[in-house]
Order: C-alpha cells, then sequence, then structure tokens
C-alpha cells in the first residue's frame, strides 16, 4: 500500500512512499460482526498517523481513550481531503 509523496509543478508525480498495512477479517466462529477494518499507518508528511477505515464506531473513542497516556496531542478527526 502506498501514495503519492510529491509532485512537480505540473502535477508528476516525483516519488512515493509506502506503508504497512493491517486488515482484520471477520472471524468464521461467528463470534464478531460481518464487518471488516482497516488500519494503515502514515508516517511520511504526519508522524504517528494511523488511518482507519469501515465500520469504526465506539472503536473510535476507545482507540483515542487507550493511545492518550501514550501521547498527549492524541486526537481523532477526519481528514480534510
Amino acid at each position: 500500500f502506498g501514495g503519492v509523496e510529491s509532485r512537480d509543478d505540473k502535477g508528476n508525480v516525483t516519488s512515493t512512499v509506502d506503508w504497512p498495512v493491517f486488515v482484520f477479517y471477520k472471524d468464521t466462529s461467528n463470534t464478531y460482526t460481518t464487518n471488516h477494518l482497516f488500519f494503515a499507518i502514515k508516517d511520511s508528511n504526519i508522524p504517528g498517523k494511523l488511518c482507519a477505515a469501515g465500520p469504526v464506531g465506539s472503536l473510535e473513542t476507545e482507540m483515542t481513550e487507550a493511545l492518550s497516556p501514550l501521547m498527549k496531542d492524541v486526537k481523532s478527526e477526519k481528514d480534510s481531503y
């Protein structure tokens, strides 16, 4: 998984980045829901950023609270782009 790191003045890609990706799948024992959650760590331009996609729900608040003791500026917000 990766993305564009920078472009020249004409919009052409000049460099790209790779990010570690974690994909969590549903357990077949029906212990969990049928939803999937996708996490990606993006350190290229925002060090420490964790991207999440899928049915985040209450996990958003729980993760923010769990990570707060480790970093004082932990926050959860939607990207502007």
